[in-house]
Parts: C-alpha cells; sequence; structure tokens
C-alpha cells in the first residue's frame, strides 16, 4: 500500500464506498497515510497514520455504509455467518449462497430464553 493508491482488503462491493472516504478524507488531510483499509467482522476498518475528529467520521459513516452492503457485489446485504469457519461477513443472500446464513442480532427486549412471566 502507497500514500497514493492504498490497497484494500475486502471485496470489490465496498470499493465505491471506500473510494469516497479516502477522497473526502484526503480533501480535508492531504498528508495522512491509510495504513491498510479491510473488512473484520462484517464491518470495515481504515487505520491511517493519525486521525482527527472528522477523519473518525468519515471511517464512522463509511463503516455504516459498508454494514448494508453486499461485500462482494455493492448490493443490499445484511451480516451473515459461515458455519463451518465463524467468519462474519456483509453480503446479499445471492452472494451468500447456502454457506452463509443471516446473522441478525435480536431485537431489543426480544432475546431468547427470557421469561415474561410471573
Amino acid at each position: 500500500m502507497t500514500k497514493d493508491n492504498p490497497y484494500y482488503e475486502c471485496g470489490e462491493g465496498w470499493h465505491p464506498i471506500i473510494d469516497k472516504a479516502v477522497a473526502k478524507i484526503r480533501k480535508y488531510h492531504p498528508d495522512v497515510e491509510f495504513l491498510q483499509i479491510k473488512e473484520k467482522f462484517g464491518g470495515l476498518r481504515i487505520y491511517t497514520s493519525y486521525t482527527s475528529p472528522a477523519i473518525e467520521a468519515i471511517i464512522e459513516l463509511a463503516d455504516e455504509f459498508c454494514e448494508e452492503t453486499c461485500e462482494q457485489c455493492g448490493k443490499p446485504g445484511n451480516l451473515r455467518m459461515n458455519g463451518k469457519r465463524s467468519w462474519v461477513k456483509t453480503m446479499c443472500a445471492e452472494c451468500a449462497g447456502d454457506e452463509w446464513v443471516d446473522y441478525s442480532f435480536p431485537e431489543p427486549g426480544g432475546q431468547k430464553g427470557e421469561s415474561g412471566g410471573s
């Protein structure tokens, strides 16, 4: 990875989101270096040579978009888990196929094992 050409360690579906985030960060901080850009636990991680509130806000917004975008194709997606490896990625149903199952979190107050009783 170089300052002018960061390498993305994720699927191509997220590249347009990352391209926009990198461009916006460089607009305000032209000297920042991108140390690593990758997928981790179904979310986006961008590590830079230094940070600021503006950089953190841009990265957070990009991560929010990635958490709803298939990493492979860029269509709407959600968290899915591969039971064989316990990996978590954000994927659409088409790219996930049969190997990746929905990994949605339960709604607050609706957790399994909760008793409703008296």
